[in-house]
């Protein structure tokens, strides 16, 4: 039998609400920044990745330097295609990358959940990351302020209370301090966390932050549960180290034994984490 938990990492967007109307600002105001003349194809890529229709797809990792888009299997490209969805050839996939790729969020990219599609969008017709990362910025700030309205989940702020007086909840995201808690207040959980950790560079550094929070809590990783919507950047991670895990899904691309448990979204991680935590 595992070990019982004693500690709940909870990653932000994605996982404690799961709103996408933010993504749509996001794509914007990259948009906003590329020539007026890129506009329509911007907007068409991004409304292709909505509907299945674009080589960008949740779950494989984007190459900036050749543009293209990268499936890995342990860390190997196993397929690469083109902008146009065009399989690349094994022996240029072979030439390309003879060896492990590292997700270092400069060349390669990580598309494990949506907030990376614009980005890579806006990379694609030439931006830099000094223009995506403006972009992001701002749409934090719009995301803490008061026209960002989140959808209530029943019994979310219920379940985080009681998990609370059981557990030691701790907050991880990579996103700046203040638009994090002033999200996290919105959806009234500030109460409920024991620690919160922000810009936490996940997957560079998400051995790290488990090591560190097992060893501030000295808890065994067996007796620690991540709570995520990224594979690569709560998941896989905490599995190599033994964690337990709870991926939520909505893009459908995680396969069983992936994570000790996977949901489609936020208000099925709540049902699993009351009945298995609470009962």
């Amino acid at each position: 039998m595992p070990n019982p938990i004693q500690v709940m990492i909870f990653d932000l967007d994605g996982t404690l609400y799961g709103d996408t109307v933010h993504f749509d600002y996001y794509a914007q105001e990259i948009c906003q920044r590329l020539p007026a003349a890129l506009a329509p194809d911007f907007n068409r890529d991004y409304t292709a990745f909505w509907r299945g229709e674009t080589a960008l797809r949740i779950g494989w990792v984007y190459d900036r330097e050749h543009d293209l888009v990268l499936r890995l299997e342990e860390d190997r490209v196993t397929r690469a295609q083109d902008w146009a969805q065009q399989e690349q050839p094994a022996d240029r996939v072979s030439r390309l990358y003879p060896g492990p790729v590292i997700i270092d969020k400069q060349r390669f990219i990580s598309l494990g959940d949506p907030w990376w599609i614009p980005a890579c969008i806006g990379f694609h017709y030439g931006l830099q990351r000094h223009d995506t990362q403006q972009a992001f910025l701002v749409t934090r700030e719009f995301m803490s302020g008061p026209d960002f309205f989140m959808a209530e989940v029943p019994g979310r702020t219920e379940t985080f209370r009681a998990l609370a007086e059981r557990y030691q909840l701790v907050l991880a995201t990579n996103s700046p301090e203040p638009d994090s808690r002033a999200i996290v207040d919105k959806l009234g959980l500030t109460p409920y966390f024991a620690r919160m950790r922000f810009l936490s560079e996940k997957p560079m550094r998400s051995l790290e932050l488990f090591r560190s929070v097992a060893e501030e809590f000295s808890a065994d990783y067996p007796a620690i549960l991540s709570v995520g919507d990224n594979l690569v950047n709560e998941i896989t991670p905490a599995r190599k180290l033994g964690c337990r895990t709870l991926f939520i899904d909505p893009h459908r691309y995680g396969h069983p034994g992936q994570a000790d448990w996977i949901v489609s979204g936020v208000p099925e991680a709540l049902q699993v984490l009351r009945r298995e935590f609470l009962g």
